[in-house]
């Protein structure tokens, strides 16, 4: 696959009038009322080395940025990229790369990261069954994977909670959906050893 040019200026042009002065930090709460405050409320919990697929504004990376020793953020846009560059230009612990996870394969050995997060970026790409067998090479026995992604289908209307489980590539892999009412974000969370399960 090739970097699409299109998809580019448009991610572009959607962030052209961001500005790194304008991130906060997410508030760690007892009760997340967004994707924002359960990614960041769950990553707070980790040490070691982080990696955020899709950092967007930098929020959720800056809220945990005293718990962890090294940061990887990737982005697609170049526009993300300058304004995280900016936000972080005094912390030698954050890397910023561009990366488009639907072409390549993340420059990082096997095993390497404590916590991954992705939010609101799997349903973008082309092939998120091929992003799962990659993040799952590069976190670490033990490690937390921490994704969310909108409930578009609103399967669980009418209902409070529904769960799906199922064995990814690797069988040690298991996968649990947490998926709220109506337009509220499906979050997942994968331990290798053990299910993290936000429901609101």
């Amino acid at each position: 696959m090739q970097n699409n040019p299109r998809l580019m200026e448009h991610y572009n042009q959607k962030y052209r009038n961001s500005s790194y002065a304008d991130v906060k930090p997410v508030p760690i709460v007892r009760r997340p009322r967004d994707r924002f405050e359960m990614a960041a409320r769950a990553a707070f919990c980790g040490t070691g080395k982080y990696l955020e697929i899709g950092a967007g504004s930098g929020n959720i990376a800056l809220t945990v940025l005293e718990k962890y020793d090294e940061i990887v953020l990737t982005e697609l846009s170049n526009v993300r990229i300058q304004e995280l560059s900016k936000l972080f230009r005094n912390d030698l612990r954050v890397k910023v790369i561009k990366h488009n996870f639907d072409n390549d394969a993340l420059d990082c050995p096997d095993g390497y990261f404590d916590t991954i997060v992705m939010v609101a970026v799997i349903e973008h790409l082309l092939g998120p069954k091929s992003a799962l067998i990659e993040l799952s090479r590069v976190l670490k026995p033990g490690g937390r994977l921490l994704l969310d992604t909108p409930n578009i289908a609103k399967w669980t209307e009418g209902s409070n909670c529904f769960l799906v489980t199922f064995r990814q590539h690797h069988p040690w892999m298991k996968v649990c959906f947490a998926m709220t009412r109506g337009h509220q974000p499906i979050c997942l969370m994968m331990d290798i050893c053990t299910i993290l399960l936000f429901v609101l």
